[in-house]
This record gives structure tokens, C-alpha cells and sequence, in this order.
């Protein structure tokens, strides 16, 4: 890959540059990563998604082009905010309903039975107010943002306690640590020998490491705002076109005797995508014009924190792989009940932005 020198420096929050769409593409794949990596290596469903054909040409797209053309819609003309992300993310997670056909009928949690209008209610609630908003859409895109271009618009649309605390470098280090504490304990929980843990979180740590170098070395320290390497509206449409024929594709392929084959699972699963459509709509409507950002707090520390994730959570994956025990399964299950917590508040909050037009918020 040459040096682009076509790339012009800009002010962050000024006219968005028209990047070669090399460019874009390297950074779209950086996102693209922190997703698969975020929402399937943590999870340990695909613990080497770059390493076999399926994750490459299924898995990554599939993530990919949803973070990619929903992150379109979130960062228009208005400002972004947490809600609204969750409310994207939420839209993401309901790729388990027609790609996966998981609401409908679960590869997981055979324990837990409880369904609702044909959808299995433990397993929609996990993926869809938790797992996919804010690991697979949320975090990578705060990440991407944060640690790979000049703005911060992600890390200004959280809650104020939270940015004052994370401006300040040891906090945000504890945080990331503690992420990847996490992020191994629950992947423990699947990978149980030590070489497959050792192998899973330094392959995932080295292939991002790989695409950040490639980035550096393109950007070259020009300024470039997440709203500069987002897509175009032509290219948006591209993107949204490819992720189509993959929900036709896989909807009529994958796992085709769980798709139902009564109208009551489809109509809920239809009036879930329409209220949170309609949601992330009105959310955008009522938000403030963007009118630029400041500089990220946190992009000149972006190695140190990419060498403690990986290294981290691949220690910590391992070793609670070998004694880990019961604490496996109560951070598990614990960060299901926090999440889908979290997940319900800002589902309300979104509610409540929606319904209040007079005030706009963000």
C-alpha cells in the first residue's frame, strides 16, 4: 500500500474531505475488526474469525457492513448520542432473527425456555439490549473513533461523570483493564485449554495491531474526524445493497428448518425492527446539529491501550481457563443482567427522546 498524499489536513468539525476510497476502506476495516472482535472472539463463537473462510467472507461482512451503514444513518447532520447508538446496535442485534434465526430458535442457553410471541425472551434480551448494541456496534465504533482518528464525538456523547473520569489517564487505564479482564473471564468460559486462549486473544490482538500500524502510516498524522472515513451516501447505498443480498442469502440458506413457519414469530420480530427503527429515527430528528467536535481525549494512548487489551484479556482468558471455576459463570451471567439493565435504561431514554420534540437533546 503507498503513502496517500492526497490526503488533505483539516481541522476537525470543518468541511468533511473527500478521501480516496482506499483510505476509507483501511479504516472500515479497522471497524469492522473491533466489532467481530468485540461481539464473537470475547464471546468465543468464532475465537479466530480471520483464520477460516466463514469468518472471513461471512462473519466479518455481516458485522462489517451493518456497524458500517448504520454508523451512516447515526452520524448524519445531526449530532450523535448515546441513545442513538444503542438504538443502531440495537437494529444490529436483530441480525440474529432472519441471518441466524437465534431469537427463534437459540444455539445457546438450552436452559432457558421462556418465549414470547415466538421469540425465546432470555436469548432476544442478551443479544439485543446488550451484546450486539455495545459490543458489537457502541464500543467499536467509540474505539475506532477514539483511538484511530482526531475527533471525539463518540467520547462526548457520554454521560458527563463519565468523560470527567476518563479524561484523566490512570482512570481510563483502569477501565481498559478492567474491560479486558472481563473480556477474558467470559471467553474463559468457552475456551478451556490454554493454548487455544494464548492463540485466540494474540491472534485477534495481532491482527488489529497490524491494520493500526497500516493506518498510521497512511494517515500520517493528518487530522481525520470519524464523520471523514464513515461512508458517502453512494457508498452507504453500496454497502446497504451487499448487506441485502447477505440477508437474502442467508435468510433463505442458514439454518433454514429454524425459520418459522407460523406468522405469529414473524409479526414479532417485525414490530420489534419497526419500534426501534421509528425509535432511532425520532432520536436523530430531535438531536442537536452536529457542528463539529474538539480533539479525542483519549488518541494519544492508543497503543499503550491497544497492547493492554490484547495482553490482558489474553492472560486473563487463560488463566481462567485453567481455575477459573464458578467465577466463570457468575461474571457470565452477571454481565447479562447488568447489560440488559444498561440496555433497558437507554431503550427508555430513547423512548423518552423520541416522544419529547420540544427539547432537543445530545
Amino acid at each position: 500500500m503507498s503513502t496517500d498524499t492526497s490526503l488533505p489536513t483539516l481541522e476537525v468539525g470543518s468541511q468533511p474531505p473527500v478521501l480516496p476510497l482506499r483510505t476509507k476502506l483501511l479504516f472500515w476495516l479497522i471497524l469492522g475488526t473491533l466489532s467481530v472482535e468485540l461481539a464473537e472472539v470475547v464471546s468465543s463463537s468464532d475465537p479466530f474469525p480471520f483464520f477460516h473462510l466463514w469468518g472471513l467472507i461471512v462473519t466479518f461482512p455481516v458485522y462489517a457492513l451493518h456497524v458500517l451503514v448504520l454508523a451512516y444513518f447515526v452520524f448524519g447532520r445531526k449530532k450523535a448520542t448515546l441513545p442513538s447508538l444503542f438504538l443502531a446496535g440495537a437494529i444490529l442485534g436483530m441480525y440474529e432473527a432472519y441471518l441466524t434465526k437465534v431469537l427463534w430458535n437459540p444455539t445457546w442457553g438450552e436452559s432457558f425456555t421462556l418465549q414470547a410471541g415466538g421469540v425465546y425472551v432470555i436469548q432476544t434480551a442478551v443479544l439485543v439490549l446488550f451484546w450486539h448494541p455495545l459490543l458489537a456496534f457502541v464500543l467499536p465504533v467509540f474505539f475506532a473513533e477514539n483511538l484511530f482518528t482526531s475527533s471525539s464525538e463518540t467520547f462526548d456523547a457520554l454521560p458527563r461523570f463519565a468523560q470527567k473520569a476518563l479524561r484523566k489517564r490512570p482512570v481510563f487505564f483502569l477501565a481498559v483493564v478492567a474491560f479486558a479482564v472481563f473480556g477474558g473471564i467470559y471467553q474463559s468460559g468457552a475456551l478451556r485449554t490454554l493454548r487455544l486462549s494464548l492463540l485466540s486473544g494474540a491472534s485477534a490482538t495481532a491482527a488489529l495491531f497490524l491494520l493500526g500500524g497500516l493506518w498510521r502510516w497512511v494517515r500520517r498524522g493528518r487530522s481525520l474526524s470519524l464523520r471523514d472515513v464513515l461512508p458517502s451516501k453512494r457508498q452507504a447505498a453500496v454497502l446497504g445493497a451487499f448487506l441485502l443480498v447477505m440477508y437474502i442469502v442467508m435468510g433463505a440458506l442458514l439454518r433454514r428448518d429454524a425459520l418459522p413457519r407460523t406468522l405469529t414469530p414473524h409479526l414479532t420480530v417485525g414490530g420489534m425492527y419497526a419500534i426501534l427503527i421509528v425509535l432511532l429515527y425520532f432520536n436523530l430528528k430531535h438531536s442537536s446539529p452536529w457542528t463539529g467536535t474538539g480533539p479525542s481525549a483519549i488518541r494519544d494512548i492508543s497503543v499503550q491501550t491497544g497492547l493492554v487489551l490484547g495482553g490482558v484479556f489474553t492472560l486473563t482468558s487463560a488463566l481462567f481457563g485453567l481455575v477459573g471455576g464458578n467465577v466463570k459463570m457468575v461474571v457470565v451471567f452477571g454481565s447479562w443482567v447488568v447489560g440488559c439493565a444498561l440496555g433497558a435504561a437507554l431503550l427508555i431514554e430513547g423512548v423518552v427522546n423520541a416522544f419529547r420534540p420540544g427539547r432537543r437533546h445530545g
